[in-house]
């Protein structure tokens, strides 16, 4: 264990507190965890690592994902024969809804850009945003009652980032 393996490209273990992950809401639920010498240990889904992907800060000087992210999920495609699918995709992204907010300059967050970034290279098309996801969203907030917070409707509407 540890990350004497991180630059070499051996395998190795990235230990962390449990708030220090980014993935799906749920991502606790579907991790395996169990015991070691006291210590509880918590290890995600692969599918919940590749979403960890997309929340990658980006420098503000990079302009695409992070090439070894994207090989993380072209790799993870080989081994399982095809999964994420697109739609498996989609609904773990409807999973965080946390992280579809602008930046303050109104600029998309990384994870929006490394999501538009990932599509046509593991799906061989566009992706847009706001209809795949953006939209279900606001419907999903609604149908839970979400309606009298004409704020958080507008702020979630208005998610279209500027160019």
């Amino acid at each position: 264990m540890g990350k004497s393996g991180k630059d070499s490209g051996q395998f190795y273990l990235d230990i962390t507190p449990p708030m220090a992950f980014r993935s799906t809401s749920d991502w606790m639920g579907r991790c395996h965890v169990e015991m070691r010498h006291g210590l509880k240990i918590m290890i995600p889904q692969v599918r919940d690592i590749l979403i960890g992907k997309l929340h990658r800060f980006r420098k503000p000087s990079q302009c695409e994902m992070e090439p070894k992210d994207e090989k993380a999920f072209i790799h993870i495609r080989e081994l399982t024969g095809g999964h994420p699918t697109e739609q498996e995709l989609l609904e773990d992204l409807l999973l965080c809804p946390y992280a579809w907010h602008l930046m303050m300059n109104g600029a998309a967050s990384a994870f929006r850009q490394n999501i538009e970034d990932l599509w046509p290279v593991f799906y061989g098309k566009v992706i847009d945003v706001n209809t795949a996801i953006i939209h279900p969203l606001l419907l999903d907030l609604e149908r839970a009652g979400y309606t009298e917070s004409e704020d958080w409707t507008e702020l979630v509407r208005a998610l279209n980032p500027a160019e």
